[in-house]
């Protein structure tokens, strides 16, 4: 007796309340029936593979299906696995579903999710928590506890190369060179910066780069970013330009913590005031917005380093509130290279390297843990602090970023074995900030704009030489006074000028034209540098006084008098000079025009004090 063909393997399954039977043979799906023929369902098709996102837990299929004898895969959601979606989507991928089918090809893939092997994959980059554990991530996860994950995303993370090679290039052409030795401790400093943001002053520093052009500023800032990925404009690169929409940066910005970004050529941006980009940047954070129904969006954040690159100084076109100074650090050099071979050599190195370090100093990291990390930190700190000679009140929050960069250069040491000079680094960025300490001062930079204002506006500034009573005009300068034109007075003694007061229009003016935050700032600053006359009243004490500013004045006009430093008293003495002067030519300048001669005996004589003198 002949033995009976053995038929495929069937898989029962059981949805709404009816047992089926499924089972796949030579690329097709067919359905069991009790009497007769097995029934031909649908061409292949089965999840043979489960992807999950490692930070939003989003589940993604991967569906393996049969098209016309060629076998194809592709991704979709999981919510795609219901009857509506499964007619709506696939058919036109060509894959054989339609309604009559559809619940025989749900109820198979169902069957099939659940043997499917599952793989956990991240789009978001650098630190992250995971089931309460921080990890990093980068093109794996790095993470004590061993989790497994790929990045899934359009930046090219690498690695490409290996560590010995970078490791040749940074101690060949790098080290020695203490611009570029900084500009590759700036980019790994990223990683801290995200790693202590809870305990520093901002979530993330930008570093600008400003010089001639063909000085390095752009391959000193692809070195900062050849630590992590690949360090260029193309799509895939880290490196992009002013000219993106501020959206645009932000959305290359938000889910990343702990990488370097590059903004290339500010100058491309003409005639554009950077403060909004700059401080919703150092915020971490996009702008809080709602939705059509008025609940509001989901904020993306961000933290790290951002690079910057440009031919004049970024904080040029933007807001002077000192806010931006301490979230902005400006470098410049003659050169950041040493010589064209050695620009050549770094720029074909990057190319070839990179994605490497970054990871390994990730680990390092957390392998000594927190607590070490923070001690390290104040270490390092209160050594920069004892670096700078003077100070102001701004000196621990910019010391925060000096400090991660000093603890980069160290901890980079350790974790990959190349000897940054952290000493050499830390001195160039002391020494840069130490130049700034009185831009960073307010009331004084105000107060020498306003002065150019008034020193530029002689028309509109009345000189008054000062006695008991205010009386007495300087003998040579006899001003013509148009009253609703005079802005202001500079008061003078025996010729030397005292001080010079000004209506508050002048310190809006003065304001806006300088970018300044506002009026009622720079006059806080100006009074608490104790630079402001104060006038009692019952109430209190006011900054603002009384004067007539021009002789005769009919009354007095509310104004800020502010005394004239010893430093700019030449300054003033030149206008006062220059002043002397028109007056005197105006003094002896003689009538011009056309004249009527005068006839003899004629009614006009008696309108005539003093002979007329013609045209020459």
């Amino acid at each position: 007796m002949n033995a009976k063909k053995s038929k495929p393997q069937r898989i029962s399954l059981r949805q709404n309340n009816r047992c089926t039977k499924l089972y796949e043979k030579d690329g097709n799906v067919y359905l069991t029936v009790d009497k007769g023929e097995d029934k031909y369902c649908f061409r292949y098709i089965g999840v043979t593979k489960i992807y999950k996102n490692l930070i939003t837990g989003q589940v993604e299929i991967e569906l393996t299906y049969n098209d016309f004898g060629k076998t194809r895969q592709m991704n979709f959601p999981r919510s795609i696995l219901t009857r509506q979606k499964i007619i709506t989507v696939l058919p036109e991928h060509g894959i054989d579903v339609y309604e009559e089918n559809s619940k025989a090809v749900l109820e198979w893939l169902l069957y099939t999710e659940e043997t499917a092997p599952i793989e956990f994959y991240h789009t978001h980059l650098g630190w992250h928590k995971v089931n309460q554990n921080l990890v990093y991530l980068h093109n794996e996860c790095i993470s004590i506890e061993g989790l497994q994950s790929r990045y899934r995303g359009i930046t090219d993370l690498g690695p490409k190369g290996s560590l010995e090679e970078y490791k040749n290039l940074l101690n060949e052409e790098v080290l020695g060179n203490l611009q570029l030795e900084l500009a590759c401790c700036i980019g790994l400093s990223a990683i801290l910066v995200s790693y202590l943001k809870d305990y520093i002053s901002n979530h993330l520093y930008t570093f600008h780069f400003y010089g001639d052009s063909s000085t390095g500023k752009s391959l000193a800032a692809s070195c900062a970013l050849s630590a992590y990925a690949k360090p260029t404009k193309a799509p895939d690169g880290l490196m992009h330009t002013y000219l993106d929409t501020n959206n645009g940066i932000f959305a290359t910005l938000k889910n990343k913590h702990g990488i370097c970004f590059c903004l290339d050529e500010s100058s491309s941006r003409q005639r554009s005031d950077h403060t909004s980009l700059l401080y919703n940047v150092s915020e971490g954070r996009t702008k809080t917005r709602s939705t059509v129904e008025g609940d509001p969006r989901e904020v993306q954040s961000f933290s790290g380093i951002l690079t910057s690159t440009g031919e004049n100084p970024l904080l040029e076109r933007s807001s002077q509130a000192n806010g931006l100074r301490v979230r902005v650090i400006e470098l410049t050099f003659d050169q950041w290279t040493s010589s064209p071979e050695n620009a050549m050599k770094i720029r074909e190195g990057v190319s070839l390297n990179w994605g490497i370090t970054a990871p390994i100093l990730a680990r390092y990291i957390l392998e000594i843990g927190k607590e070490e990390v923070m001690q390290r930190f104040n270490d390092a700190k209160r050594i920069v602090m004892d670096k700078f000679i003077k100070s102001d009140k701004f000196l621990d929050r910019i010391s925060d970023i000096l400090a991660i960069v000093y603890l980069t250069s160290v901890l980079s040491k350790e974790a990959f074995d190349v000897q940054f000079n952290s000493d050499g680094v830390i001195g160039l960025l002391v020494e840069s900030e130490m130049a700034k300490l009185d831009d960073r001062d307010l009331g004084q930079k105000f107060y020498e704009c306003l002065l150019d204002y008034v020193v530029s506006h002689r028309s509109n500034i009345y000189v008054w030489e000062k006695d008991t009573h205010y009386a007495k005009l300087h003998p040579n300068l006899q001003q013509i006074v148009i009253p609703n034109l005079v802005d202001g007075r500079v008061d003078t003694v025996k010729g030397v000028p005292q001080s010079f007061a000004v209506r508050p229009s002048v310190i809006d003016e003065v304001v806006r034209k300088n970018n300044f935050a506002s009026s009622r700032v720079v006059v806080k600053a100006l009074d608490d540098k104790g630079y402001l006359t104060l006038e009692e009243y019952e109430g209190g004490v006011k900054n603002s006084v009384k004067r007539c500013l021009y002789k005769n004045a009919l009354s007095s006009t509310r104004v800020y008098e502010l005394p004239i430093q010893s430093d700019e008293m030449e300054k003033v003495q030149q206008f006062i000079s220059t002043n002397e002067v028109i007056e005197k030519e105006r003094q002896v300048k003689p009538k011009t025009g056309t004249v009527r001669k005068k006839r003899k005996g004629s009614i006009l004589d008696s309108f005539f004090n003093e002979d007329i003198e013609g045209e020459e």
